[in-house]
């Protein structure tokens, strides 16, 4: 499709798939995308705790670091769940907008709280509860992708190489 546009070479087109998928592919990460992520915020995890338990011991009081250790620990969580759900991939949506939840949930929850304890200030707390709302959200979604029939994301009764990503 160029511009919205069919194009049909000498009576041969292109096959549906492409042009009903085409908006999905926009927003769809594949799964090698998913794990690549997963793996970078887990490593940004691992070096924010690290700066955590050294360089802010002296800085900041007890409370607060009990807070930037829950930062890390629900980062450190979900980045691990999304690393997983990129080798389940192919994702079907309910499972792909759990990630993105959980995306979400990272930058909201965990970002905020980073950002209440290296400013000092307040403010970033009254976004932390939408933080927490889309990591509920995104395992909810995940929950009711496994109750869906035929749940298994690597099935070996399923045939179709095409289908995985990696």
């Amino acid at each position: 499709m160029i511009h919205g546009v069919r194009s049909e070479i000498k009576g041969a087109s292109l096959p549906a798939q492409v042009y009903s998928n085409r908006k999905q592919t926009r927003l769809a990460m594949t799964g090698a995308q998913l794990s690549r992520l997963g793996a970078l915020l887990a490593g940004i995890g691992v070096v924010a705790g690290a700066f955590g338990a050294h360089a802010l011991q002296d800085f900041v009081p007890a409370n607060r670091l009990d807070t930037f250790e829950t930062a890390v620990r629900y980062q450190m969580y979900h980045a691990i769940v999304l690393f997983a759900l990129g080798w389940a991939a192919p994702l079907r949506p309910r499972a792909r907008w759990a990630a993105y939840l959980f995306l979400a949930g990272m930058l909201l929850f965990s970002g905020s709280l980073y950002l209440l304890v290296l400013t000092d200030t307040g403010w970033p707390g009254a976004v932390t509860p939408f933080g927490g709302i889309a990591f509920v959200a995104g395992w909810l979604l995940l929950a009711l992708d496994r109750l869906q029939p035929g749940a298994s994301y690597n099935s070996s009764s399923s045939s179709n190489e095409s289908d995985t990503l990696g």
